[in-house]
């Protein structure tokens, strides 16, 4: 059937819309002004907004990071590591994202592997993904010896009473990904210190 735009017999057809996930990249730090601007950059490149998490530095950390094009979030002193991921996680919470990725602003996670980490996560394979510095080639090399063997027995540790499906290759700070679903069903992050 062929109808002429415009005459009575013209179906209506809703457009439909498909809507991209919204990405966003959260930056934990502490006196990273050398690399935090970098890491910005790298992940903007992969996310829809890059936000920091200042824990209290006391350099131009908070400065560069917004010059980077960072959403920047401060805490007026330093309130440790798992105070400043539970800003990253409140914010995705709170922002429209459907999946945040969290990198390390110490220029140890490389933004260039975002689509890698959120792949499974975007993908609906996973709610959580956790990414390793060892999986590729089982590269160590770059790794100092003592701290092989440190990160050996925290892997070992985390690894306790897991299945083997579900263990982890790196237990120590590894870019990560989570759907805002797994957030949703985690307990307040404000109560994580």
């Amino acid at each position: 059937m062929v109808v002429q735009e415009g005459s009575r017999g013209f179906p209506d057809i809703e457009p439909r819309v498909v809507q991209r996930p919204r990405v966003v990249a959260a930056v934990p730090v502490f006196n990273e002004e050398r690399t935090v601007g970098s890491i910005v950059l790298g992940a903007r490149q992969y996310t829809d907004e890059v936000v920091v998490v200042d824990d209290g530095s006391t350099d131009r950390t908070a400065e560069i990071a917004a010059l980077a094009g960072a959403t920047v979030i401060r805490h007026s002193k330093n309130l440790g590591y798992g105070a400043a991921i539970a800003s990253c996680l409140r914010y995705a919470r709170n922002s429209s994202a459907n999946a945040l990725v969290v990198l390390d602003g110490d220029g140890q996670h490389d933004p260039s592997q975002i689509p890698i980490v959120l792949g499974p996560v975007l993908n609906g394979e996973a709610d959580i993904s956790i990414g390793s510095r060892f999986v590729e080639n089982g590269n160590t090399q770059e790794v100092p010896g003592y701290r092989k063997l440190g990160i050996s027995m925290l892997t070992k540790l985390t690894n306790i009473g897991v299945s083997k499906q579900g263990r982890v290759r790196d237990g120590q700070k590894s870019p990560s990904s989570a759907s805002t679903t797994s957030m949703d069903h985690r307990r307040d992050p404000s109560a994580m210190a």
